[in-house]
């Protein structure tokens, strides 16, 4: 058994897409949101907010798992089972997601996703 097939966390995918119109541009959520389960989260890295230097800190981590990644580069990631204090949790996914495929028993996908301060379910 594979941790990329059966990891011990799940996440709620909200697609969204960038819209642009006379208006200018906006992100649209019109497609429904995908339950992604089997998936592991690992933390990448954190930063402290410095209110001298006008710098907010964010917390950024890793979704791994198998098959197809639901998102785009500006969706919503809700954490619904996940590592301790992250359950409910809102992110930002931070760019594409990468897809690893050199043979068909290591093919996975990694998301970077950002936190959003303050943000809970």
């Amino acid at each position: 058994m594979s941790l990329l097939r059966s990891g011990p966390h799940s996440v709620l995918v909200i697609p969204n897409r960038v819209v642009v119109d006379e208006l200018g541009s906006e992100l649209s959520g019109d497609e429904p949101p995908s339950q992604v389960d089997g998936v592991m989260i690992q933390p990448v890295s954190s930063a402290d907010s410095d209110l001298a230097l006008g710098t907010v800190g964010a917390d950024i981590y890793r979704v791994i798992g198998a098959g197809t990644w639901p998102g785009g580069p500006y969706s919503t990631v809700f954490i619904q089972d996940g590592p301790p204090n992250m359950v409910g949790r809102e992110f930002d996914q931070d760019g594409p997601a990468r897809i690893h495929g050199a043979s068909p028993r290591t093919a996975h996908f990694t998301v970077t996703i950002k936190g959003r301060l303050g943000v809970s379910l």
